[in-house]
C-alpha cells in the first residue's frame, strides 16, 4: 500500500525533494556555463572556463542525485511497509 502525503510530515517533505531534484540539476548546470562563459570572456580562457565550470555544474547535479538517493534508500529501509522493501536491491 502506498502512504498517504501528509502536508506537515516527513513524506510530504520527501516528496518535494525528490520532486526539485531536476530543478536543482538544471540549476547546477546552467550556472555552471554562465559562470564558465563568465571567466571566458573576462579573462580570455576559452572554451577552458566554460569546460571546467560545467564540469563542476555536472558533478553538483551528480551529488545532488546521490544525496536523494540515499535519502530515499533511506526511507524504503525504515518503512513498516513491505512494499517499500521489496524494492530495495
Amino acid at each position: 500500500m502506498l502512504a498517504t502525503v501528509k502536508p506537515h510530515g516527513k513524506t510530504f517533505r520527501d516528496g518535494l525533494d525528490l520532486g526539485s531534484l531536476g530543478i536543482e540539476m538544471a540549476l547546477a548546470i546552467v550556472a555552471g556555463y554562465l559562470i564558465g562563459g563568465w571567466f571566458d570572456r573576462e579573462l580570455e580562457m576559452a572554451p577552458w572556463g566554460t569546460v571546467l565550470w560545467m564540469l563542476a555544474g555536472f558533478g553538483a547535479a551528480a551529488k545532488a542525485l546521490w544525496r536523494v538517493t540515499k535519502q530515499a534508500r533511506r526511507a524504503m529501509a525504515n518503512a513498516d511497509d513491505r512494499e517499500a522493501r521489496e524494492l530495495l536491491p
